[in-house]
């Protein structure tokens, strides 16, 4: 079940990794905030990588490539998507 996350959840939490999950909404500030903060690796109209590697995974080919904390605008609200490789909206997860 998905929440939404607003500054006071992500101070609660101390982390935003430890209060947002893949599929939670997210007030727009917060994107703004990540967005502001380092220049962004992707962006476009309703998509949002932040600038800094958050990890590195190996894909489907067996290479390393790093995934970014990932925004999308979907159906009027912001959505966290994970990390996720340059260009995806697909969250990668260490196995």
């Amino acid at each position: 079940m998905s929440k939404h996350i607003t500054r006071e959840v992500w101070a609660a939490a101390g982390d935003f990794y430890k209060a947002a999950q893949p599929g939670d909404t997210v007030d727009e500030q917060i994107v703004n905030d990540f967005r502001d903060c380092v220049p962004p690796a992707s962006m476009s109209s309703g998509y949002l990588q932040v600038g800094e590697a958050y990890d590195h995974m190996v894909d489907e080919n067996g290479r390393w490539r790093p995934t970014f904390m990932t925004f999308a605008f979907k159906d009027g609200v912001w959505v966290y998507c994970g990390c996720c490789f340059h260009g995806e909206a697909v969250h990668r997860e260490r196995i």
